[in-house]
């Protein structure tokens, strides 16, 4: 179950918001809660509480959780406790074994193992086995994953915003050019060009 789960809340398929929406909300609503139960929070407290819950119902429990509780009880504990005697003066030293924390690591391994002993009251399909085996030696790699993901539901584009700033220089660049074509027609005004008016010289009368 912690498998499909994280499965399901991967990024190539956990962005299909398409996809989700053609799913029925009772569905959504299954996954939610599974995904709540197996809540790592507080030592997976509600999955264990649920575990508790269970009699003699057979189950497959999830070994992520007494894998870590055998790894915390092994390293967290020293193997053997030193006490100091002292006697007479004489300072000694004695090595006892830690029988508590072989005793927690019985308690988890006897848990394992009462799981083991209820078996599921069904028949097995062969087809069914067959198919899961085979489907899980061609799982494509998460990079592939992705890319079959943005296959079935591409990014959506990025609408471009124009830039304000170059709004505002274009605006101020408009109006200095019209500023500065009034300050020029206004000398034109105050200052206009005059013409001069080429006037033909006359040739000189030759006296005889």
């Amino acid at each position: 179950m912690t498998a499909i789960i994280s499965a399901l809340y991967s990024s190539p398929i956990y962005r299909l918001e398409k996809t989700w929406q053609a799913v029925i909300p009772q569905t959504r609503d299954l996954l939610q809660s599974l995904n709540k139960l197996m809540d790592p929070k507080k030592n997976f407290i509600n999955y264990r509480n649920e575990l508790k819950s269970l009699l003699s119902a057979p189950c497959v429990p999830f070994f992520g959780v007494y894998l870590s509780d055998l790894t915390f009880t092994d390293s967290g504990n020293p193997d053997y406790l030193v006490l100091e005697h002292g006697l007479k003066g004489v300072h000694d030293e004695k090595k006892y074994i830690n029988f508590n924390k072989r005793s927690r690591l019985v308690d988890i391994l006897q848990e394992i193992i009462y799981f083991k002993k209820t078996h599921y009251d069904f028949t097995k399909d062969r087809t069914v086995i067959e198919c899961i085996s085979n489907s899980l030696e061609n799982i494509p790699h998460i990079e592939k994953q992705y890319q079959l993901s943005l296959i079935i539901e591409p990014k959506p584009r990025k609408k471009v915003v124009p830039n304000s700033n170059s709004n505002n220089k274009s605006q101020e660049k408009s109006r200095d050019d019209q500023t500065d074509e009034g300050k020029t027609s206004t000398k034109k005004d105050r200052f206009p060009k005059f013409q001069l008016h080429k006037t033909k010289k006359k040739a000189p009368k030759v006296s005889k």
